[in-house]
């Protein structure tokens, strides 16, 4: 933690995962809530800014992660994230099945990218509504302006317990990743207000 409001993870190599990551692989330093999203189909806000100072390709620097089903696939991609990918740009994907039982990864979407320079804050507002069912919503606005608006949507998975949400870094290769992060926010209630009254860094 830098200051108040603003928490900064820092991931070097060799600082593996593997107690959260089946395949144990992946460098991460994270922190999850210990909360679910209430049910399959939720609506849930999310709010932050990001600033990415160091990465060699990608750093998934935010997610909903699902709680996987008995028999399910374990290393299911998040319903939700924001990423930092190719070196260079900031993506938000989201990925869902309705199926009660999967066994194998469904397909990865992207809802929005756009350059994201090196050590430069951007602030993202997100409204998600679940749902595994193709019924799912996802908004996205970014530094003020709504960057996507798409409905129609499988989005998140069929499981008995709703996704957990995390922030921080994780990534195939760390070599040295270093994300900064500024008034974290998650919940069922609106966070529209952030949208254009973002909350001082």
């Amino acid at each position: 933690q830098v200051s108040g409001n603003v928490r900064r993870f820092e991931i070097r190599q060799g600082e593996i995962g593997s107690v959260y990551d089946p395949v144990g692989q992946r460098h991460r330093v994270e922190w999850y809530s210990a909360d679910a999203v209430p049910t399959a189909t939720s609506e849930m806000w999310w709010s932050q800014a990001v600033k990415v100072e160091s990465a060699s390709d990608f750093i998934v620097m935010g997610q909903f992660r699902a709680q996987e089903d008995l028999g399910d696939y374990l290393t299911s991609s998040p319903a939700c994230s924001i990423q930092f990918y190719g070196g260079s740009k900031l993506v938000v994907t989201y990925t869902g099945t309705s199926e009660a039982v999967h066994t194998s990864q469904p397909a990865i979407n992207l809802a929005y990218q756009v350059p994201f320079p090196i050590g430069v804050w951007i602030r993202m507002v997100l409204r998600i509504k679940f749902d595994p069912f193709g019924s799912g919503e996802l908004q996205v606005w970014r530094d003020g302006i709504e960057a996507a608006n798409l409905t129609g949507l499988t989005l998140g998975y069929n499981d008995a317990r709703g996704p957990r949400f995390k922030f921080g870094a994780y990534c195939d290769d760390a070599g040295l990743a270093i994300a900064s992060f500024a008034n974290v926010e998650w919940g069922t209630s609106s966070l529209a207000d952030r949208i254009i009254n973002p909350l001082p860094i």
